[in-house]
């Protein structure tokens, strides 16, 4: 798959609110699913039903029935077997019919479980490999990267910048929201030691500033 832009812009944005590489995968995948590549159909693996009804000698298979048939009514008739076999043997057909149409079926049902185990296991081989190749493409733009796109870098800092706003301001009773900020405090801390510009650095500053305010004030209710 090509990246186009609001492939890229959206990854950008996806790393700048603290996800990691599988997360932001995954979060593609889902927005973007109508554009990736699709799997064979199930239609597209099966096996045609005349294919199927080939694989099974319905001549030789009716002897066969036919003979074990006139063996068994040998054992039961002895010597009157032949004239009651003749006198069955109108229902002794419809009879080799059903067995050969459950066979059939049988062998449908084998076919068409063969066939969807071998569809879901190209399911599983293309996802693998599309997580993998999508991976491989996404990880240059966290701005973490050596090869992140300098282009994206307002982007990744207002779209941070954002975020972390919306979690300070957010209204929440979950216990662990204090060590959600003290996680991204620290994270913050991490982005001001790479800091590359004065501004970086005020921005950084101010942001730490902000969170160690509302830990504090958390702390004191």
């Amino acid at each position: 798959m090509i990246l186009q832009e609001q492939h890229k812009q959206f990854a950008v944005k996806c790393y700048a609110q603290f996800m990691t590489r599988s997360q932001v995968v995954n979060e593609f995948i889902q927005e973007f699913q109508d554009e990736l590549p699709k799997p064979p159909t199930q239609q597209q693996n099966e096996q045609n039903t005349d294919d199927i009804d080939n694989e099974l000698d319905k001549e030789q298979d009716f002897d066969d029935w036919a003979r074990q048939y006139y063996q068994d009514y040998k054992i039961v008739y002895g010597g009157d077997a032949e004239h009651k076999y003749k006198e069955d043997l109108p229902k002794i057909q419809k009879q080799i019919e059903k067995n050969y149409a459950e066979l059939q079926q049988k062998q449908r049902d084998r076919t068409h479980n063969q066939q969807t185990e071998i569809h879901q296991q190209q399911i599983r081989e293309q996802n693998k490999t599309l997580k993998k190749e999508i991976s491989n493409q996404l990880r240059v733009y966290n701005i973490n990267h050596n090869r992140f796109p300098h282009k994206y870098k307002d982007l990744f800092i207002q779209t941070r910048k954002q975020f972390i706003v919306n979690q300070l301001n957010a209204e929440s009773n979950n216990d662990d929201i204090n060590n959600e900020l003290e996680d991204i405090y620290g994270y913050i801390k991490q982005q001001l030691i790479q800091a590359n510009t004065a501004k970086e650095v005020t921005a950084s500053v101010r942001l730490a500033h902000t969170i160690l305010k509302t830990i504090d004030q958390r702390r004191r209710r």
